[in-house]
């Protein structure tokens, strides 16, 4: 017994048409994004390239000073916060929540300082002089801002700690021997924070960019699923209504779509983009 295949209704193939085009029109946008996020991932990378040279070593050693430099800071700030509280508001029983939010900020401004000196101290360059031999030049802004941040914070720290003290005791000089310590880590500290950022916006990119290439394939699937399915039905219909021929329709956005989901995307691959 022989099977009667059921002819499809125009709005069938011209529905799986419509899709076809959606398909195709969700892949161009995504496709745009993509080439966005390619050129701002290259920008972001030629911006940093010199910091993404630094060996790894380096790289690494800068990572591990971070939890040490901000433990310094901590116990610093922990003794400062004392120190403030106990020499100034101590005896102040009014508004003693502003006293101890002042005593608190007070005790971390230091590791913003000290933040502040680093990145005053990497923005310091040696460069030889294009004409004269012999002759170095150096950033004297950079190298007069990071002096200055260094005697404001260690000033800042030992007038505390002599105030703080009594005659004749020296059981706080750790506090101006961590402020030197924080200063000094501070330095490699800030450049292993300024690594861990870059790297987490590089990681984000690459992400994104994968999401979107995913995304890029998933409608070009879908088209290349659509228009297979209007096809077939195009030619079912055609068989069904011989007095009412349709005209195989299709569109360049449909066939590059597909062109790209089978592997074939001429010159604008995305892998030459990157």
């Amino acid at each position: 017994m022989g099977h009667t295949v059921v002819s499809p209704t125009l709005a069938i193939v011209e529905n799986n048409y419509r899709k076809a085009q959606h398909s195709a029109a969700q892949f161009f946008q995504t496709w745009v994004k993509c080439s966005t996020l390619v050129q701002a991932k290259n920008e972001f990378e030629i911006r940093n390239q010199e910091a993404f040279k630094v060996d790894d070593s380096v790289r690494t050693f800068q990572k591990i000073i971070i939890p040490f430099y901000f433990a310094a800071g901590l116990v610093q700030c922990v003794f400062l916060v004392v120190m403030l509280d106990a020499a100034f508001f101590k005896e102040m029983k009014d508004a003693q929540f502003w006293y101890s939010l002042i005593c608190i900020f007070s005790g971390i401004a230091p590791i913003g300082c000290s933040l502040f000196a680093g990145y005053c101290f990497h923005k310091i360059h040696f460069q030889g002089d294009l004409v004269v031999a012999n002759r170095v030049h150096l950033n004297r802004g950079w190298l007069a801002a990071f002096l200055l941040a260094c005697i404001v914070y260690l000033t800042f720290v030992i007038l505390i700690t002599a105030f703080s003290s009594n005659a004749g005791e020296y059981d706080l000089i750790i506090v101006p021997i961590l402020a030197i310590i924080e200063l000094v880590l501070g330095i490699p500290a800030l450049a292993g924070l300024s690594m861990s950022i870059m790297t987490f916006i590089k990681n984000r990119h690459v992400k994104r960019l994968e999401k979107k290439s995913n995304a890029m394939l998933n409608w070009s699937e879908k088209c290349a699923t659509h228009y297979r399915n209007y096809r077939l039905y195009h030619k079912l219909f055609n068989n069904g209504n011989p007095e009412l021929q349709l005209e195989l329709q299709s569109s360049p956005q449909i066939a590059r779509a597909i062109q790209y989901y089978e592997g074939h995307w001429n010159n604008d691959s995305l892998s030459q983009l990157q």
